[in-house]
């Protein structure tokens, strides 16, 4: 039978395997739930120096249940100081924008010991130029998406961490050069 508490164990080994969370950590979860499981939500910050797609990505973000808005930039300067204080889960990234560029915040990200969770980017640009996609994903980028772009995608590469992938990619995060 699939349903109710036997569904929650189904539910729940199936994200021990995958790692997405320690056995404490569901079994924390469904007592303090009263037995049902509840996940938290993926914290996004966005960069972008349009304001058009800042706000569009924004909507996107705080329209699904599952996902938190949690900082907002127009620049390279400001998106490390929200990585810095809101520790997002994952970054939507820009790489040409004012102040700094979307390669240098994963630079500094990267190698700033003093950053407590390392965040995942997504970068999302117009640039598609062959030596930046590479230097993006030596920097740390989990995906590259061009623009224009599609909504649903965007979602479900944020999505993907749910399902088991962002412990493996912490790891690497931790990692880092000093």
């Amino acid at each position: 039978m699939i349903g109710g508490q036997n569904y929650n164990l189904l539910y729940m080994v199936q994200n021990i395997l995958h790692g997405a969370l320690s056995y404490d950590q569901q079994i924390y979860e469904q007592v303090k739930t009263g037995g049902k499981l509840i996940m938290e939500k993926i914290g996004v910050a966005i960069a972008d120096d349009n304001e058009r797609i800042i706000h569009m990505l924004g909507n996107m973000i705080n329209n699904d249940s599952e996902l938190e808005l949690v900082g907002q930039a127009d620049n390279g300067k400001d998106i490390y100081y929200i990585i810095l204080e809101k520790q997002p889960d994952v970054v939507l990234l820009d790489i040409i924008m004012p102040k700094e560029d979307g390669l240098t915040v994963m630079e500094r990200v990267h190698k700033d010991t003093s950053v407590k969770k390392q965040p995942v980017f997504i970068v999302v640009s117009a640039v598609s130029q062959e030596r930046i996609t590479e230097d993006a994903f030596n920097l740390g980028a989990y995906y590259y998406i061009l623009k224009p772009f599609d909504n649903d995608m965007i979602l479900k590469r944020i999505k993907t961490l749910k399902k088991g992938l962002y412990p493996a990619i912490q790891k690497l995060g931790d990692n880092r050069a000093t």
